[in-house]
């Protein structure tokens, strides 16, 4: 049984400049190879990248059940691609390195999988949500307790038994444990699922990471109130330009996080302090920077302030990314001028749709195409029901009893006129042919129900498994049970697709 890939690329230009970045790229520091993680292959990229002797090109992704939507796996593979090309064309390794943002903190985006279950519904799988008043702890101290093990069997009765279940059942049973935190599953799951293809897995949260880091998180601070002054009026420009501004700008907002008593909180300005936005909890400049000395774990950047950090500290050209993050890269400007940081080049990751073998056929046999499946619900199955009855049927039927009603009066009356014992066998006639061109009717109209009704379905289940919720597929179907369906082999189809992909991005590289 085989799987469809189709190619459905994101609305953005697949261009690559990499000739200023390359030359501005920092230094690998010796301890943040404590915070690779990386199997096989990846585990030699590691050291490649320790040495100073790789570059690299990154994408990046918050933690989730399983690894989250598809578009995760998509992000990883993408970015194995490009760094393949790019290394045939620099002249140099370059690695592909996977940042995963444990410091973010929504838990009910990370807790839950969405699959498509035995009856072809959309089924999502989740974590108990955390109480209303628990404190917004990021990913990467969120531990997963005994509930994990009742999503694993939900997990386990969901999707079918074959002969890849065990293999991808085991697999993530013994990553996705109790005692293990959210971040850490993710990481350690991606680094095993594609560690043999060369991807080195970033844990930003790692001590020595969060070390590296705290330099740049104490500029952002130092600078807090420039950066405000530059992010308010490149808003302004955008709106003035008639461009989407993602990411709402508040004035007084700082583009850091600190972990205070209600959790991860965001830092603004008020007068010469800096306030925890929920808790209230104030510090001053130099109680911050004491405390990022010691203890810079408690710290970390907003989603502005994050790809700046990622090209300070990693020798990357590139970050490959997708429609959420390609949509604030203008808005990010501002900081990369601000904190004298050479941005890397934005790339749209690889975008698809899976097109399992039932829906493939469900599309044949309608004649229908992937963009017309996404209709609003009723619009194509009112089309196919109309269809089912051939206009000469229609047609064929009104004219027969139109000819009976015409005629039957007529005849009978002659009948009567001849014999009046004639009236009733003549009446009783024409009742019976009615009566057997009605019940014709009704089996005719009985057959047609019984057929839309198989069709409804059919259209359903196809319209679930490719457009679930009225979203993409790769937006909320977990990749796990992709795997589970089709096993390794769907890792070598997304990888082919991903490597053409990679192949037709237009290099530029003008001190090549």
């Amino acid at each position: 049984m085989t799987i469809q890939i189709i190619d459905t690329p994101l609305d953005h230009a697949a261009r690559l400049e990499i000739a200023k970045r390359r030359s501005r790229v920092p230094s690998f520091e010796p301890g943040l190879k404590q915070a690779c993680v990386g199997f096989g292959k990846a585990g030699d990229n590691v050291e490649a990248l320790s040495s100073g002797k790789a570059l690299c090109v990154t994408t990046g992704q918050q933690p989730g059940i399983f690894l989250g939507p598809a578009f995760t796996v998509y992000k990883a593979l993408s970015v194995i691609a490009l760094a393949e090309r790019l290394t045939e064309y620099c002249g140099k390794q370059v690695v592909p390195v996977f940042w995963v943002a444990g410091d973010d903190h929504d838990f009910a985006e990370a807790n839950h999988v969405h699959v498509l279950d035995r009856d072809h519904g959309v089924r999502k799988i989740q974590l108990d949500p955390r109480d209303g008043d628990a404190s917004s702890l990021p990913l990467y101290r969120e531990l997963l307790d005994e509930g994990i093990k009742d999503v694993l069997r939900t997990f386990a009765d969901t999707l079918p038994h074959n002969d890849f279940f065990d293999d991808v059942g085991g697999w993530l049973e013994q990553q996705y444990a109790p005692g293990k935190s959210m971040a850490g599953a993710f990481a350690h799951s991606l680094a095993e699922l594609l560690g043999d293809r060369g991807l080195v897995v970033f844990q930003p949260t790692h001590n020595e990471a969060k070390r590296v880091q705290s330099q740049w998180i104490l500029k952002a601070l130092e600078r807090a109130e420039v950066l405000d002054r530059s992010l308010n009026n490149k808003a302004s420009e955008l709106n003035d330009r008639g461009a989407p501004v993602p990411v709402p700008i508040h004035p007084g907002d700082t583009l850091v996080m600190i972990e205070g008593s209600q959790g991860r909180d965001r830092l603004r300005m008020e007068g010469s302090r800096f306030v925890a936005r929920r808790s209230g909890e104030s510090w001053s400049l130099d109680e911050l920077r004491e405390i990022l000395r010691k203890d810079p774990e408690l710290f970390s950047a907003n989603v502005l302030l994050r790809p700046v950090v990622e090209a300070a500290i990693l020798p990357t050209v590139a970050y490959v990314a997708g429609p959420g993050e390609l949509k604030y890269i203008n808005q990010a400007e501002p900081v990369y001028e601000e904190l004298d940081i050479t941005p890397q080049t934005y790339l749209p990751r690889w975008s698809g749709v899976m097109v399992e073998p039932k829906v493939g056929r469900v599309l044949e046999k309608f004649n229908l195409s992937l963009e017309e499946l996404n209709a609003p619900e009723g619009q194509i199955e009112g089309r196919l029901a109309a269809d089912m009855v051939p206009n000469h049927l229609k047609t064929g039927l009104a004219d027969l009893k139109n000819t009976l009603d015409e005629y039957s009066a007529g005849i009978v009356s002659e009948a009567r006129k001849i014999d009046p014992t004639l009236e009733k066998p003549a009446a009783g006639a024409f009742r019976q042919i009615q009566f057997k061109v009605e019940h014709l009717e009704k089996r005719i109209a009985s057959r047609i129900k019984a057929k839309n009704e198989i069709t409804l379905r059919q259209i359903r289940d196809a319209r679930n498994a490719v457009f679930p919720h009225g979203k993409p597929q790769e937006r909320v179907f977990g990749f796990v049970q992709y795997l589970v369906r089709y096993g390794p082999t769907l890792l070598e189809q997304l990888s082919v697709a991903c490597k053409e992909w990679a192949d037709k991005v237009s290099v530029s590289d003008e001190g090549k």
